[in-house]
């Protein structure tokens, strides 16, 4: 499972040599995201992303991509569509050549 670290840290030159430390380690070390302040940070986060840090945070143990999903009442695009569904919208959709 990947794992992401969210860290506040005006040396933004420090900051990119750990992550080049740890990229070149030989195990898995995580992603890193780095603001340089906490409003920096705030001024990124949407109601949705929000949103999906309350339902990352509600259990407190590792969460896929599709149980986000299915927390947020967000489907995954394909796999709720049919294949009649797909077949309608890809007939309707504008071509160069029409």
């Amino acid at each position: 499972m990947r794992h992401l670290r969210i860290s506040l840290n005006s040396d933004w030159k420090s900051c990119l040599r750990a992550a080049g430390t740890a990229a070149k380690a030989s195990s898995y070390q995580g992603e890193t995201l780095n603001f340089e302040s906490a409003s920096s940070f705030f001024g990124m986060l949407t109601e949705r992303r929000w949103n999906m840090i309350h339902a990352l945070q509600s259990d407190g143990g590792d969460v896929g991509v599709r149980e986000l999903a299915r927390r947020l009442g967000r489907a995954p695009y394909m796999q709720n569509m049919s294949l009649a569904t797909c077949a309608n919208q890809a007939s309707s959709a504008p071509s160069k050549w029409s």
